[in-house]
């Protein structure tokens, strides 16, 4: 503040003042003594700032005179007053301006608003600190009484009066006492910070705080992590006199109450000289102060004080204001550290819980782990990557002892006892020392997979492959790698997890067996199911035919017999010889009404049902019969071996007839150029055997499986149903027949029936 008895005496200060903020580039409110008028002020200022009218046209600075700012509706209103001043700096602060500059002056005051304004200006001098405001105050002497200039000193840093030619800073003594107090109190509070460490640090700064309070009783406490107020100052004596039931330290913020709740809700200090209404047991309090402690416009803590043998007053605030706000960084950064240390404390043992989790999973998974360490290997990668290499899969194909290399530089860090196991290791030195036993050098490709992967920047890796026992035995295996989170640069802690898949794969064999087993199963059942349609057809299509032909055979039949009998009764020697002629014609239709009927029978036989009607029939009798039937060319040579005490069967003997007749007449068809036809037969305990073979052409190899078949002839001449009806009326009887066949050499059919 200032002193002035003359205008010069302003003019001397306060342009020279507002010189300095406008070149600082400080917006200036200059509010004018009656003394010295808007435009002399205006006047005066250009002559020290000869571009002044730059920075009025800039709208930097202002010149008002005092009613302008202090009286309003006739009345001196100081919330007014100090509200619109703090609204100029926000203002100024939005325009660009480094802050506010301005004066105040008293020289309009009547004697009763005196300490209203002084009050005023006090209040100032506390609002302006945290913001960016210079005020010089002017105050006219020829006003002021000896009190007066006593509670102005009182309320500013320094005083400016004139001495002679010179201007003197005068400072209040009572202040500086008080100042050296505050310190007192400051170092006093931060040895006890610096020493303590513990609980005991609250208690020890609260006995300080009501000692300098004057105060029996108090607290000192704090916002913990989660919210709630912990009063750790409150154990010792304090908490042995309070009798209440449920007392406690820690309050959620839910129960804040009283005048210390009101505090710090408000974030204001608050005090009452009256007595509290307190619950049964608890200390009286009769009169109490509360000060926030607030950092950064957040509570973090209170000091709470009571019982003073005097009122409180708003000097005792301040001073407790003043602790507050010294001990509020101080208090925050300990509650961070705090919390700091806690949670580093709970990582840390989380770290080791996770660890020995990690260890007893590791060592009791049924799965084989491997931890490795793969650090060799990434530095060696980083060097060619640097040195230009980008196809890593390339350069191990055309460098493969580098590989090598790479795999030497593997560490394995442990395995775990299922490892042990899996491969019939006794330890992991005999592991170590076995493992080119176990991974053979077809691993290497799979090693070069690994590191071609992790080369990509990814950090997982998976395949199958086989491994070697120690003993020996042969392991499929299923292989996954990961990088463990946290050594993705590295390369440092490499996981790696061996499942053994053998049975698996074994049951997959069997399982594609069986699927391959199925499909020809389903393919043999296919074509059964296509040759049972077409059978069918072709059953359906000989029966119609057969029927449809057997009544004009008849008729065919007894005509020739009829011709026949008829030629018998020509007697007359000129007709002897077309009587010949016409006997050789009719035999030769009766031999194709033959072989037609045959057709037709086939046709039937296939058609209809097989029923064969058994009875004990001597099969040598069968055979011996049905030859004699047949015509056998002289070029061909007859060789029969049935053995003396053959069986006598129950067989259906006609349908037998027909069998051998059929098979016979084949084995004669196949040697048009003679040969020898050998029928043999014999027994054991389950069944008996005919073989009927020739030494004819024979039959290709890829008819062989298509001769049984009802239409598949070979021959230019034939329905390709002989066969067929063979195979089925054998089967009747619950025997087959099968061929063996050698182009050139001849073909042995065979025919077995149960005894």
């Amino acid at each position: 503040c200032q002193f002035y008895e003359s205008k010069e005496d302003l003019i001397d200060i306060l342009v020279p003042y507002f010189a300095a903020g406008l070149r600082n580039n400080e917006f200036c409110l200059w509010v004018v003594s009656p003394l010295l008028g808007v435009e002399e002020a205006w006047a005066e200022l250009k002559k020290a700032v000869p571009e002044l009218e730059h920075y009025r046209e800039k709208g930097q600075i202002e010149i008002l005179p005092h009613n302008d700012l202090y009286i309003s509706g006739g009345k001196f209103d100081a919330d007014r007053v100090l509200n619109g001043i703090l609204e100029k700096e926000k203002t100024a602060l939005a325009r660009g301006f480094e802050g506010l500059r301005a004066t105040g002056d008293s020289l309009w005051l009547e004697k009763n608003l005196w300490k209203s304004f002084v009050d005023y200006e006090a209040r100032v001098n506390d609002a302006i600190g945290n913001h960016r405001i210079i005020v010089i105050c002017t105050y006219g002497l020829g006003k002021c009484s000896g009190n007066d200039v006593v509670d102005v000193i009182r309320n500013h840093e320094g005083t400016l009066v004139r001495k002679g030619q010179s201007w003197l800073v005068v400072e209040d003594v009572l202040k500086r006492k008080l100042a050296e107090r505050e310190l007192a109190i400051r170092n006093e509070i931060a040895t006890v910070f610096l020493q303590e460490h513990g609980e005991e640090l609250y208690g020890k700064v609260l006995e300080i705080v009501l000692r300098v309070t004057d105060s029996s009783v108090g607290v000192f406490g704090y916002i913990d992590e989660s919210g709630d107020y912990v009063c750790p100052s409150l154990k010792g004596e304090v908490w042995d006199r309070c009798r209440m039931q449920d007392k406690k330290i820690v309050f959620p913020r839910e129960q804040w109450g009283g005048i210390w709740g009101r505090a710090m809700v408000g974030k204001r200090p608050l005090y009452s000289n009256s007595p509290f209404r307190v619950p049964e047991g608890h200390i009286p309090i009769m009169r109490a102060l509360d000060v926030p402690i607030v950092y950064k416009g957040e509570v973090i803590g209170n000091f709470l004080v009571g019982n003073k043998e005097t009122d409180y007053e708003e000097r005792d605030v301040k001073l407790l204001q003043t602790i507050a706000d010294y001990v509020a960084p101080v208090l925050y950064f300990r509650l961070k550290s705090e919390v700091e240390e806690k949670e580093r404390r709970e990582a840390d043992r989380a770290l080791r819980e996770s660890e020995e989790r990690y260890r007893g999973i590791f060592e009791n998974s049924p799965i084989s782990l491997w931890e490795v360490d793969f650090s060799k290997v990434k530095a060696f990668i980083d060097k060619m990557r640097s040195s230009g290499v980008e196809d890593f899969r390339t350069y191990f194909d055309s460098e493969p002892e580098t590989l090598q290399k790479c795999a030497s530089m593997v560490e394995i860090i442990n395995v775990n006892r299922a490892t042990l196991e899996l491969y019939h290791a006794k330890s992991k030195e005999e592991l170590l020392e076995g493992l080119s036993r176990i991974f053979g050098e077809e691993t290497y490709e799979i090693f070069k997979e690994e590191i071609v992967t992790l080369s990509e920047g990814k950090t997982m890796f998976e395949c199958e492959s086989t491994n070697r026992s120690l003993t020996g035995g042969k392991i499929h295996v299923s292989l996954r790698l990961s990088v463990a989170p946290g050594h993705e640069k590295t390369w440092s802690k490499i996981l790696v997890s061996i499942l053994d898949i053998t049975e698996r794969k074994k049951m997959e064999n069997e399982l594609r067996r069986y699927s391959e087993q199925l499909e020809e199963l389903v393919e043999e059942r296919t074509r059964k199911l296509r040759t049972a349609e077409r059978l069918a057809v072709i059953g359906e299509t000989a029966a119609m035919v057969g029927h449809d032909l057997r009544n004009p055979l008849q008729v065919i039949v007894g005509s020739v017999y009829l011709a026949k009998q008829r030629l018998k009764a020509i007697s007359s020697p000129d007709l002897k010889k077309q009587k010949y002629e016409l006997e050789k014609i009719l035999q030769t239709i009766e031999d194709q009404i033959g072989y037609m009927n045959k057709i037709v029978s086939d046709l039937e036989d296939f058609a209809k049902p097989v029923q064969p009607q058994l009875i004990e029939t001597d099969l040598k009798q069968v055979i011996s019969h049905t030859l004699s039937n047949i015509k056998v060319p002289q070029n061909i040579k007859t060789h029969i071996e049935i053995e003396k005490e053959f069986p006598v069967l129950k067989v259906d003997p006609i349908m037998m007839k027909r069998v051998f007749s059929n098979l016979i007449t084949n084995a004669i068809q196949a040697m048009p150029n003679g040969g020898k036809l050998t029928i043999k037969a014999s027994k054991n305990k389950e069944t008996i055997s005919i073989d009927i073979s020739d030494t004819g052409e024979g039959i290709p190899e890829e008819n062989l499986t298509k001769i049984f078949q009802p239409l598949f002839t070979t021959k230019s001449k034939g329905q390709g149903l002989g066969l067929s009806v063979c195979k089925r009326l054998v089967e009747a009887h619950g025997g087959d027949i099968t061929v063996k066949s050698m182009v050139g050499k001849g073909s042995t059919f065979t025919i077995r029936i149960p005894v």
